[in-house]
């Protein structure tokens, strides 16, 4: 069931798909802080070259950013429209350091795709393509 429903997000970013593992390159990254009381807004968009791996699999998500990222899902959260008509799914995850969180895939409305990386601290959104 797990493995149905990742694909299914993949196939809302990249269309249809045929592999067991995907390709994606990041191209940007926003970064937003928890201050102990309210969540800090938005940084600028950096330029990023990353790639992210997703295998579903083992139900893997990999960025190679400077300290490579694993993530494995765990847990399927549902899918929702957001307030700006993206569509997202989101899902539980654990990390490399076993720390839990959310990762939240998310196409909009103009087909921009993004990968979110939420913490109870620390959120981080990586503007992505399909390579």
């Amino acid at each position: 069931m797990r493995k149905f429903l990742i694909l299914s997000i993949f196939t809302l970013i990249c269309g249809a798909l045929s592999a067991q593992t995907y390709n994606f390159k990041a191209t940007e990254l926003a970064i937003r802080y928890h201050n102990g009381y309210a969540w800090e807004e938005w940084s600028d968009w950096q330029p990023v070259s990353i790639q992210v791996k997703m295998d579903l699999d083992a139900s893997l998500i990999i960025i190679y950013s400077n300290r490579t990222q694993i993530y494995r899902i765990t847990e399927y959260d549902g899918s929702y429209t957001d307030s700006s008509q993206g569509n997202q799914m989101r899902f539980t995850i654990i990390d490399q350091d076993y720390d839990r969180g959310h990762l939240r895939l998310r196409v909009e409305k103009n087909g921009n795709s993004q990968i979110y990386v939420d913490f109870s601290d620390v959120m981080w959104v990586y503007n992505v393509i399909r390579i």
